[in-house]
C-alpha cells in the first residue's frame, strides 16, 4: 500500500526559479558531509530520502537517511510539519525522537536530525 502524505497537496519540485525565494530552507549544520542546502519554495508536500525516485523530491547523500525518509509540509498559513514514514535510522526535532508516522511542528531555528547525529539542519525562513 503507498504511503498518502499528510494532507492532500501535489507535491511540489524545488526549481532553480525557486532556490533565491524560498518560503523556508533546511540548511545544514555541519557540512563536513557536503550536505546540500534544501529550498522549499511553496506550501505543499516534500519527500525527503536518500535515494531520487518518482517518490523522492528532496536528496539527501547518506547512508543513515532511509530511501524515504520523512515528510516535510508546509500548510497555507505557512506553518511547517514533519512526518518519519518508517525510516530505519529515525528522525530528531532537537534531540528528541518523533514517533512514526505521526505529525510534528518544525519551527524556525529547530534542528531536524535525520538518522545519525551528522545529518542535521536547522529551518530558516527563505
Amino acid at each position: 500500500q503507498e504511503y498518502a502524505p499528510p494532507v492532500q497537496y501535489a507535491p511540489v519540485a524545488p526549481t532553480q526559479a525557486y532556490q533565491q525565494q524560498a518560503y523556508y530552507q533546511l540548511i545544514p549544520q555541519r557540512n563536513n558531509l557536503g550536505l546540500p542546502v534544501i529550498s522549499l519554495p511553496t506550501p505543499g508536500n516534500y519527500r525527503l530520502g536518500r535515494t531520487p525516485s518518482a517518490n523522492v523530491q528532496l536528496v539527501v547523500p547518506s547512508p543513515h537517511v532511509s530511501s524515504e525518509h520523512l515528510w516535510i509540509t508546509i500548510n497555507p498559513d505557512n506553518s511547517v510539519v514533519v512526518e518519519d514514514v518508517g525510516s530505519t535510522n529515525g528522525t530528531r526535532i532537537n534531540g528528541i525522537g518523533l514517533p512514526p508516522r505521526q505529525l510534528q511542528a518544525l519551527h524556525v531555528g529547530q534542528t531536524l536530525q535525520l538518522g545519525h547525529d551528522e545529518v542535521a539542519y536547522t529551518l530558516q525562513r527563505g
